[in-house]
Formats: C-alpha cells, sequence, structure tokens
C-alpha cells in the first residue's frame, strides 16, 4: 500500500498526497478529462453529484449528463434548461437547481430519469426564484437556495 504524507498550507488546511506512486501511475494523472466530444453535451459544466449506485450527475450546459463508468446520457430539461446546480440526499436522489425553476430526478414510466419540477408548489406570488446556483446536502434532504 502506498504510503500517505499531509502537509499544511499556510491556511492550516490539510492536504493528503501519495508520497510513493506506482510505477504504471508514475507521472500520470489520477484525474480524466472528458471532452465534449465524448460525452456529446455542451462545453461547460457546472456542477456535480453522485446517487447512491455511484452513478455521476453532471449539471451541464445542454441539460443534465449522467456517466456511470462506461456510458454517458444527456438527459434534456424542460425549455432546454441548464443545469447549474445538483445534490443529492443519503438516499442518493438528485436534486436540480435551474434558471428560475427547481425540482428532482424521478424514473419515469419507460424506466429512464426524468426531471420533476417543484416550482408549482410555491405559492403563484412567490414562483419568481431567479437562478438556482447552491442545493446543500444536509444528509436527509437537498436545501435549494435560490440566488439572484
Amino acid at each position: 500500500m502506498p504510503s500517505v504524507a499531509g502537509a499544511r498550507d499556510r491556511h492550516g488546511v490539510l492536504v493528503e498526497r501519495e508520497a510513493h506512486a506506482g510505477a504504471a501511475e508514475r507521472g500520470f494523472p489520477l484525474i480524466t478529462v472528458y471532452p465534449a466530444e465524448t460525452h456529446k453535451a455542451g462545453p461547460q459544466t457546472f456542477d456535480v453529484a453522485q446517487d447512491s449506485r455511484g452513478v455521476l450527475y453532471f449539471g451541464n450546459l445542454h441539460g443534465l449528463l449522467t456517466f456511470d463508468g462506461a456510458w454517458w446520457e444527456l438527459i434534456k430539461l424542460p425549455n432546454e434548461q441548464v443545469g447549474l446546480s445538483l445534490g443529492s440526499d443519503v438516499q442518493g436522489r438528485i436534486a436540480l437547481g435551474l434558471i428560475s425553476d427547481f425540482g428532482y430526478l424521478a424514473r419515469d414510466s419507460a424506466g429512464g430519469m426524468a426531471y420533476h419540477s417543484l416550482l408549482p408548489t410555491l405559492p403563484r406570488d412567490q414562483q419568481q426564484i431567479g437562478d438556482i446556483r447552491a442545493i446543500c446536502a444536509t444528509g436527509a434532504v437537498p436545501v435549494i437556495a435560490p440566488i439572484g
């Protein structure tokens, strides 16, 4: 097992890094960059979340991207919306913040994932909410924070 060294930056935050990388990993980053040509969606991603199965969700310029480690899928959002913010709860449910809308993902009748808006649950005079750019996962439920 590789050893891990800790170092504190000038603000006192602990940063862990591998002191001895394996020969096969030496000099190679431990991340992978997937260009838009690979996932067939927009070039800009705003936020990321992970469900309880390990599937990654990306708030993207063209909607909501999912990646299960092998396959990419683009879930189109209503009115060609942009996924600005994402969050997940302890069950792995995914909440989304959009431009003047917010909601969650749930399985549709065909077994695919579909967006369900929660905007209609607000009183009509409180539905002008602006961009939802922050979702804080508190454990039990995601807390959605409008900004604007």
